[in-house]
């Protein structure tokens, strides 16, 4: 049966990270590819694990005033906790399937001319389980290529890493953010070397820019009279809120009036509190907690400099850092970790500085150089913003995927 004529070509991105139970920035980016995606009918296939069900029928109008739709599936990735081993093994032998069946129905009915892949470790092995006449695309951000720390040894993490290597090589194409993710990938999988193709990550513009009125903004803020450093994050290892701390306590020259605001929520929010107190940081360290989207461009614009210094934690580590280039796009300067690929989202003296995050004493440094010196944080600033505008635009990059994808279906064919 033919298509009718106006038949937009269809995509299914499959992802058990998504609105409303996650919100970090592959989120943001997911959302803007597929609201901005103007020649493509889009659908995102997530899961109902963790989600609140108050807020499903906001994140999926939401959705559809985007111009996509959601569709939900119990679960789409293995979550032990604290099970026994046997008590995993029987849960695996029933997710595999039970995985298989829901997915196979949702492209039934969506009928996508391809998939994209959006958690290689978590669902690389599913792709395996479409038809062959429909292609995949991977699109990877990087912490998902080490992710067998998630899921500790054992039958299932070989069965996931090897699902993941399989998925890389039969893909159509494995997008990735940055120069240092290709280079995971090629050491992990090896896939033909035609079939990675490096898209950075973006900002949308539009939502994140500069304060009209900073001073006014800071004011509301209770920003005022104050040098402001935040970070805005899920509180895990790996984006190296502890070493902040460590250096802030270790500092004897920094503006008296100083003040550390930590934004998110996560798994290491109490430890991080203990810290603080341990420290003796008292009132100038300030948790905030959840940040909604509509927060985050005055927050990032209202600071004086935005940190996050991540590092890799048992292998896991930063793809590229969006949120470095959503405060560069506030004309705020950033201070990042070296670890990862966010060489690619800061550019080094010129829209923030890199350093080692597992070094306090780097870290503290690097504090007292932008803290201290108003000017150089306004170079900064001006310079992250001009690079944002020129070079990571949502839409320009969304124009690129959208042809990339339109390009791959147009040669779509069996796949091997």
């Amino acid at each position: 049966m033919s298509e009718p004529a106006g038949h937009k070509p269809r995509l299914l991105l499959v992802t058990p990270y998504f609105y409303p139970q996650n919100y970090g920035g592959a989120v943001r980016l997911y959302d803007e590819l597929l609201a901005r995606s103007e020649k493509i009918e889009s659908a995102v296939l997530t899961e109902l694990l963790y989600a609140r069900p108050e807020t499903l029928a906001d994140a999926s109008a939401r959705a559809i005033s985007r111009g996509y739709r959601i569709r939900r599936i119990r679960r789409l990735r293995l979550v032990f906790e604290d099970l026994p081993r046997l008590a995993r093994l029987i849960d695996a032998a029933r997710f595999f399937p039970e995985v298989t069946r829901a997915f196979r129905a949702v492209v039934d009915e969506f009928k996508p001319d391809l998939v994209v892949c959006g958690a290689i470790y978590r669902i690389g092995w599913l792709m395996g389980r479409l038809p062959a006449s429909i292609p995949f695309v991977n699109y990877i951000h990087g912490e998902e290529l080490t992710q067998e720390a998630f899921i500790a040894g054992g039958p299932i993490a070989r069965y996931l890493a090897r699902g993941q290597r399989l998925a890389a090589r039969n893909a159509r194409m494995n997008i990735v953010v940055s120069r240092f993710t290709a280079d995971r990938l090629k050491a992990l999988a090896n896939p033909p070397g035609d079939r990675i193709r490096i898209l950075p990550n973006f900002v949308d513009t539009e939502k994140f820019h500069p304060p009209a009125d900073r001073e006014a903004l800071r004011r509301e803020l209770g920003f005022e009279g104050r040098t402001v450093l935040i970070t805005i994050a899920r509180l895990i290892p790996r984006k190296g809120i502890d070493q902040v701390l460590r250096a802030l306590a270790a500092s004897h020259s920094l503006p008296e009036n100083w003040v550390y605001l930590i934004g998110g929520t996560g798994a290491a929010e109490a430890s991080l509190r203990a810290l603080a107190a341990e420290l003796g940081l008292g009132e100038r360290v300030r948790f905030l907690g959840y940040l909604a989207e509509d927060q985050l461009p005055r927050y990032h614009g209202g600071a004086d400099v935005f940190i996050q210094t991540n590092r890799a934690v048992g292998g896991d580590t930063e793809g590229f850092g969006i949120v470095f280039l959503e405060a560069n796009a506030c004309g705020t300067p950033v201070i990042g970790g070296i670890a990862g690929g966010t060489a690619d989202a800061i550019e080094e003296g010129v829209s923030g500085l890199r350093v080692d995050g597992d070094d306090a004493g780097a870290v503290r440094a690097a504090i007292e150089k932008l803290a201290g010196d108003a000017e150089l944080r306004r170079r900064m600033g001006e310079a992250g913003l001009e690079r944002v505008r020129s070079g990571f635009s949502a839409d320009s990059c969304a124009r690129r995927f959208e042809d990339l994808i339109l390009n791959l279906i147009g040669k779509a064919g069996p796949r091997s």
